[in-house]
């Protein structure tokens, strides 16, 4: 009996379950924790009436948050790496060295969120450095990361228009014109409105959500350009659908 050493071990789910595994868990554990009385019942979004954090600080919905965000974070970090190798095989005629600080900021990302993870719910003070640092970097060095993949597609979708349609360039695009906007918004309430403590947790919630809905939208780009992703048995890496890459060598 032969075994066919090609067949592929496919990950184009990754990065669907990148963005939906977190929004997921931070919307469960605030109903755990709404319903045993930990937090109010309310709209984060809206009343800002709650953090993340708060609703992975206190057991049962601690252990909730931190088993199943630690698991999010290897499969972002995960996502990272292989969107870092499949912009790599097109091997385009502009400087990889986006690429690569695009795959190192969120794999960075994504070890952040586990130290952030990790010091959630622990009450020693000398913690709260790591929970604060770590959301603040995961959140920024995440939407950095996302740019500089927004800006490559944006390239790939010029060099080779006919594996790559139309529509995520600009669907991406408005993700992060969004996100940065909000942030700069964000920072001119906190340096010039007293109130804005009030509203600092709904940026946070509308920020996650953005962020991780970032990741289900790239997982319909990968099924749209056809692209098979990943790792096959006979020699490591992972590879674009053969008949993509083919394509793009008569180009």
């Amino acid at each position: 009996m032969t075994m066919n050493t090609r067949a592929p071990v496919h990950l184009t789910w990754l990065p669907l379950v990148a963005g939906l595994l977190p929004l997921t868990t931070y919307h469960l554990c605030f109903v755990i924790a709404a319903s045993v009385g930990h937090l109010p019942w309310c709209n984060p979004y809206l009343d800002s009436c709650t953090s993340i954090s708060a609703t992975g600080r206190q057991a049962p919905e601690m252990l909730v948050f931190k088993g199943l965000i630690i698991p999010a974070a290897i499969i972002i970090a995960a996502f990272w790496t292989i969107a870092t190798r499949w912009l790599q095989q097109f091997g385009a005629p502009w400087d990889n060295r986006l690429t690569r600080w695009m795959g190192r900021l969120g794999i960075t990302a994504a070890l952040f969120l586990v130290i952030y993870t990790v010091a959630l719910g622990i009450e020693d003070d000398a913690y709260r450095p790591l929970r604060r640092v770590g959301a603040m970097l995961s959140f920024t060095l995440t939407y950095l990361a996302q740019l500089l993949l927004t800006l490559q597609l944006c390239r790939l979708r010029r060099a080779f228009p006919q594996q790559f349609p139309a529509w995520p360039t600009p669907v991406l695009s408005g993700f992060c014109a969004i996100l940065i906007v909000s942030g700069v918004v964000s920072l001119l309430l906190d340096g010039f409105y007293p109130a804005y403590d009030r509203l600092e947790d709904a940026f946070e919630w509308g920020f996650a959500l953005l962020l991780n809905i970032y990741f289900v939208a790239f997982y319909f780009v990968w099924r749209a350009t056809g692209v098979l992703i990943g790792i096959f048995t006979d020699t490591p890496g992972f590879r674009p659908q053969p008949d993509i890459a083919t394509r793009q060598k008569r180009h």
